[in-house]
């Protein structure tokens, strides 16, 4: 088999995979990738394909484990990480957090990073605002969390949150 050394097609292989909905067969393709370009010695590309396999550990149900490999992977990011790949890996480890533990202070620090990394990358304008609206939600917040959302939903652009999830968490 070509792929088992080619990071790439391993890469289709295991995006297919999660666009099946097969999670943790997707999760295990990845780590595979992310090892050939290790091997490879092509870091940001390991690192990217880590932060991917994490989020498919994480919608197969093993929420822990990809929130300890998010963290693991946002303590050594390779200097050509994308950026939108880092940032992805920054809102996954806020939206763990909040439902694993949503202790405010560790929430607010994460979000405080995210912003600071706003400042410093291309982003989707509307995602601080979808994060803020949850921590909002979470603290009971209610009109504060209506705000968020809704200036989310005026900032929209392609990419990112999804833009329903804005009217989803605004009912």
């Amino acid at each position: 088999m070509p792929s088992l050394d080619n990071p790439a097609a391993l890469h289709n292989e295991a995006t297919a995979l999660y666009q099946a909905n097969k999670n943790s067969a997707a999760a295990l393709t990845w780590a595979r990738a992310r090892e050939a370009a290790r091997t490879l010695g092509d870091h940001a590309t390991a690192w990217k394909f880590g932060v991917w396999q994490a989020d498919s550990v994480r919608l197969a149900g093993d929420i822990r484990r990809s929130l300890g490999l998010l963290l693991s992977l946002l303590s050594d990011i390779p200097p050509d990480a994308p950026a939108h790949v880092r940032w992805m890996a920054q809102k996954k480890v806020f939206t763990i957090q909040l439902g694993l533990r949503p202790e405010r202070t560790r929430l607010q620090q994460i979000l405080s990073e995210m912003e600071i990394l706003a400042t410093k990358q291309a982003h989707s304008p509307h995602d601080l605002h979808y994060a803020r609206g949850d921590l909002a939600f979470a603290r009971g917040a209610w009109e504060e969390a209506l705000g968020h959302f809704a200036r989310g939903w005026q900032v929209y652009e392609e990419g990112g949150q999804v833009k329903n999830h804005f009217a989803w968490r605004a009912v």
